[in-house]
C-alpha cells in the first residue's frame, strides 16, 4: 500500500475500419509492417501483411506504434515543370525561343510519368496518440 499505482500510458480507444491499410511496429526492436485490417473486436486486431497471405492477429496494447494510411500524392506537376524547363534549355542554359518548345513538351511528358511512378504514402500515427 506504501507503493505509488503503476502509472502507464493513457490508452485511448481505436477503432480502425476493415481494409483500413495500416502501419504497426510490435515490441522494440521489430520492424514497422504494413497490413489491410481484416477485422476488429475489442482490443484484439485482425490483419493481412502486404504481399503475405497468411492472416496475423494481436492485441492492440502490444502495439509499439500504430500508423492509418491517408492515401498516397504524387509530384506530376512539379517534375513536369522541371521536365519542360530541362527540355526546353540549350546547351548553356539559356531560354531560346520557340525552336526548342517541342523538347520542353517532351521533358514535360518524361516529368509527368516521373512524378506519377514516384508516389509516396502518407500516414497519420494514431497509437501512441502524437
Amino acid at each position: 500500500m506504501l507503493l505509488p499505482p503503476r502509472v502507464g500510458r493513457a490508452q485511448a480507444a481505436v477503432t480502425l475500419a476493415p481494409n483500413a491499410r495500416i502501419r504497426f511496429a510490435l515490441p522494440p526492436g521489430t520492424q514497422t509492417v504494413v497490413a489491410n485490417v481484416l477485422g476488429q473486436r475489442g482490443d484484439s486486431l485482425w490483419v493481412r501483411p502486404a504481399h503475405v497471405a497468411d492472416t496475423v492477429a494481436f492485441a492492440l496494447p502490444n502495439l509499439v506504434r500504430l500508423d492509418v494510411s491517408r492515401g498516397s500524392e504524387n509530384h506530376m506537376l512539379a517534375f513536369a515543370v522541371v521536365g519542360f524547363i530541362c527540355g526546353s534549355l540549350d546547351g548553356r542554359g539559356d531560354l531560346p525561343g520557340d525552336g526548342h518548345l517541342i523538347f520542353g513538351a517532351v521533358g514535360a511528358a518524361v516529368g509527368v510519368v516521373a512524378g506519377w511512378v514516384t508516389r509516396r504514402e502518407r500516414w497519420a500515427q494514431v497509437w501512441p496518440s502524437p
